[in-house]
């Protein structure tokens, strides 16, 4: 796992929490969801030695996607494309909160000891 994973996904987490809970419209938060999408985007092709697979996946991408449809449609933006997005972000940060956990608890573990050394099975 990439050691940027467990902080990209918490940056993920808190934004996606603000964006959910009221569409501001704000430029500077829509710039704000535009720089992380490019990071996830990016963080998708980290590679990865765990066998959870990928933690930061697809699914992150969708949630950032859905964030972004939030915002760029704002407060006042088509009431049913906004409960459309907010309903699938709703149910993707449930999947994006395990997958933040599952980071943090493989960083706290620390460094496996036979990929420490540099062996590789």
């Amino acid at each position: 796992m990439n050691p940027k994973t467990p902080e990209l996904l918490g940056r993920v987490l808190r934004l996606a929490e603000q964006v959910l809970d009221r569409p501001s419209g704000d430029p500077r938060r829509q710039d704000m969801v535009e720089k992380l999408f490019e990071e996830v985007h990016e963080a998708t092709s980290w590679g990865t030695d765990e066998k959870a697979g990928r933690l930061i996946n697809q699914w992150t991408v969708l949630l950032v996607q859905m964030m972004r449809k939030i915002e760029t449609l704002g407060p006042l933006g088509n009431a049913d494309e906004l409960v459309r997005a907010a309903t699938i972000g709703a149910v993707l940060l449930g999947f994006v909160q395990r997958d933040s956990l599952m980071a943090l608890e493989i960083a706290a573990r620390g460094p496996r000891p036979d990929r420490a050394a540099g062996v590789r099975r």
